[in-house]
């Protein structure tokens, strides 16, 4: 029987199927603020040995597809509710019928039609194979009708006429394969087999991408075993703002996260919305107990890194020569477009808290707190973090990249493996509290980065 697995607190119960020993079958959910949701496509790589599906455009009535890897089908494509034992009457006109099966394996189908008498005039056996198979049917010159579709083990029966018109009798014919929208609305599948491109092999990594209009897709990545529930989360951008632009040009995608808008992206101006600028830390070397220069810097010196994981800031130049006070009551614009502010400890606060972290761990610092809230900050997949980035689901859509730090006596580090972030809210000294993830750990780092280092930052609207 299919299983179901539990994640972050959530139950979703999955369909039953019988698989044969080599078969490698799989649920996958796109979710929304961990409600189930309908997908526009569904992409599915196999990176191992490269070959790709794609299955769409998807009905809105599905939330969780059955998918047979080994097959290189979408198994179910009922609607969840469906009571007709995967059954479906897709049309239903006069002399004219389309009938959608759902199979789990080879299964032999009897196509039965009787007449108001209760006389069969028609009767015809075909083999389904797994997946969804649609048939047509020509009812013929008779009048009112039930055509009965039966296997071994399913049977439904439903009300048909004849057309006067038509010249010859009941035909049965294979129409390929369907996805039954429900409610009588008509969808579309494409099929594809290992001789179009999709050779996937039990123990592949695969790569699942959902979409959806007006949502960011996501992707997860993984070894999928037979029988795994595969949950993809996706996000939406700021009603109203879905970008937000800085004095240079630069284009940031916005996020909604909880009650607060949140940037996408890290920032990589390098001038304030006033137009004065920055000061450019290309090989400045040491910058030990420099608390005041306004500094930016390419990781590594290198300014083809910072269009990918943005640039990084001293702790002046981040807030433009503000200290920073321990007061979350105060925004500061520092880097920030107008309207926007440097994101406070308090917005930090607030998005863990959003994503389960606990009140005891929330209030710590210098420490490594929460459990998963680190990884639902991560952008999901290897492609920045590394092939040990096996848990990172980006829930929330913050798509955090592990952009790395400048340090004073060690200038750069942590690139693919760290994120930091500056908040503007002062601790002690000449020192601002940060976050902090890491390739390693599902935690979220709360502490304290002197002034003279460089890190990176996001801006919230205000």
């Amino acid at each position: 029987m299919y299983t179901v697995r539990l994640i972050s607190g959530l139950i979703f119960i999955a369909l039953g199927f019988i698989s044969s020993g080599q078969d490698v079958v799989v649920s996958v959910t796109g979710r929304y603020l961990g409600n189930p949701i309908p997908l526009d496509t569904l992409v599915i790589e196999d990176i191992t040995n490269p070959g790709q599906l794609v299955f769409g455009p998807l009905p809105q009535s599905i939330t969780t597809y059955i998918i047979d890897l080994s097959s290189g089908i979408l198994v179910n494509g009922i609607e969840e509710n469906s009571t007709d034992e995967g059954i479906t009457l897709i049309i239903n006109q006069p002399g004219y019928v389309q009938i959608g099966i759902v199979s789990l394996a080879h299964e032999v189908f009897a196509f039965s039609l009787y007449n108001s008498l209760g006389v069969c005039f028609f009767h015809e056996n075909t083999t389904c194979g797994p997946g969804s198979n649609l048939f047509e049917i020509e009812t013929g010159k008779e009048g009112f009708n039930i055509l009965c579709v039966t296997s071994q083990s399913r049977k439904a029966c439903f009300k048909v006429t004849g057309c006067e018109t038509k010249t010859s009798g009941a035909q049965l014919r294979t129409a390929g394969q369907f996805i039954s929208a429900g409610s009588g609305e008509k969808g579309s599948m494409r099929k594809y087999g290992k001789g179009d491109g999709f050779h996937y092999s039990p123990g592949d990594k695969v790569r699942f991408t959902a979409k959806k209009s007006g949502m960011y897709p996501n992707t997860e990545p993984c070894y999928p075993n037979n029988g795994d529930s595969i949950f993809i989360a996706l996000s939406s951008p700021c009603q109203g703002i879905p970008v937000v632009q800085d004095y240079d040009g630069n284009v940031y995608h916005t996020v909604q996260i909880d009650d607060r808008c949140w940037m996408r992206e890290n920032m990589r101006v390098i001038h304030y919305s006033d137009g004065s600028p920055l000061t450019d830390g290309t090989g400045v070397g040491s910058i030990g107990g420099d608390y005041t220069t306004k500094y930016w810097f390419d990781y590594n010196d290198d300014p083809s890194l910072s269009p990918i994981y943005g640039k990084l800031y001293s702790g002046a130049g981040v807030l433009n020569g503000a200290s920073g006070i321990g007061a979350d009551s105060i925004n500061y614009q520092g880097i920030c477009p107008t309207g926007w502010h440097v994101s406070s400890d308090e917005d930090w606060l607030k998005m863990e808290e959003f994503l389960g972290m606990d009140s005891w761990s929330l209030g710590l610092m210098m420490k490594w707190r929460g459990t998963d809230q680190g990884n639902k900050i991560k952008e999901t997949d290897s492609i920045h973090w590394g092939s040990y980035n096996y848990y990172s689901t980006n829930e929330c859509g913050f798509t955090a990249l592990p952009s790395g730090y400048r340090i004073y006596d060690i200038p750069f580090g942590g690139l693919g493996e760290d994120g930091e972030w500056w908040t503007s809210t002062r601790v002690i000294g000449q020192a601002l509290i940060i976050r902090g993830i890491t390739s390693f750990l599902s935690q979220i780092y709360r502490g304290a980065g002197d002034l003279d280092s460089g890190l990176s930052c996001r801006c919230v609207k205000d």
